[in-house]
């Protein structure tokens, strides 16, 4: 429903305090892909773009960009949906660690992940891929990828609809448990979550599910997400606040031990800036 989306992006920053603004930056450029044309171009980092955050899997041949600047007929179906999904909400680039950074060059490769905090915080919103063991699940409810049907009820002429708990459905995924995707979700502003059952939108000012009205107060509240202190403002800002960001990421598994200093880069970046 883009139109659920829209209006929670629009009120988000027409209403939400400075917690959910742009961060302001110099005239950095960031790679993404042009989601009309398939096509890798460049942008301000000022400019409006999208992130998607999902699991990664194994690699192939064609994430070193080996095709150049236009993207391999073949692509995963997650980058696929989300890409439609940037479309739909009129902001068409979109930023995929897969495709926008160059693996083969490691100077490159390591000058973006010491800025992931910048990536992810300028992003309009991410795109989150909580379901799937890799990113060829998709994204439910986008284009051809189907949802997970609701348990439905009918009582007294009434029809009641089970709807699923957002920490329980989101902490139960691969997701949940991988190491890269924490500082993508801890640094994003805007989160735009899918799982097998419906969709999400949280800022640091509030929550709604797609299931529900907006304007229920209760979800609109705390985290969606299962971390054990989440200050409104995003990250925190005290010692005490990193000690706690670090015990959570522990949590997360990584696939190479190299990674575990490296996946933690953007957050410790941002609590110096």
């Amino acid at each position: 429903d883009y139109q659920f989306i829209r209006a929670q992006l629009k009120i988000c920053r027409e209403t939400h305090d400075q917690k959910c603004t742009q961060p302001t930056t110099g005239e950095q450029v960031l790679r993404v892909i042009d989601c009309k044309s398939h096509r890798l171009t460049t942008l301000k980092l000022c400019e409006p773009y999208i992130c998607l955050s999902y699991v990664w899997g194994s690699s192939t041949t064609q994430d070193a960009r080996e095709f150049g600047d236009e993207l391999p007929a073949s692509i995963p179906r997650t980058v696929e949906d989300a890409m439609a999904v940037a479309i739909g909400l009129g902001i068409p680039y979109l930023w995929v660690d897969r495709y926008c950074i160059d693996q083969s060059n490691h100077e490159e490769k390591h000058r973006l992940i010491k800025n992931m905090n910048k990536i992810y915080e300028q992003a309009e919103v991410t795109i989150i891929a909580a379901i799937g063991d890799d990113p060829h699940h998709g994204l439910p409810g986008v284009q051809d990828t189907l949802r997970e049907e609701p348990i439905t009820i009918q009582l007294g002429g009434e029809t009641f609809v089970a709807v699923a708990h957002p920490v329980q459905e989101i902490e139960s995924t691969k997701w949940s448990s991988r190491g890269w995707t924490y500082q993508e979700m801890l640094l994003s502003r805007r989160r735009l979550v899918f799982t097998k059952t419906q969709m999400y939108f949280q800022c640091r000012n509030a929550m709604c599910m797609e299931s529900l009205n907006p304007d229920y107060t209760d979800y609109r509240r705390g985290s969606i997400f299962p971390i054990r202190r989440f200050p409104s403002g995003g990250i925190g800002k005290t010692v005490y606040d990193l000690l706690c960001r670090l015990e959570e990421y522990y949590r997360r598994e990584l696939s190479f031990g190299i990674d575990s200093i490296l996946a933690f880069d953007g957050v410790v970046n941002a609590f110096d800036e």
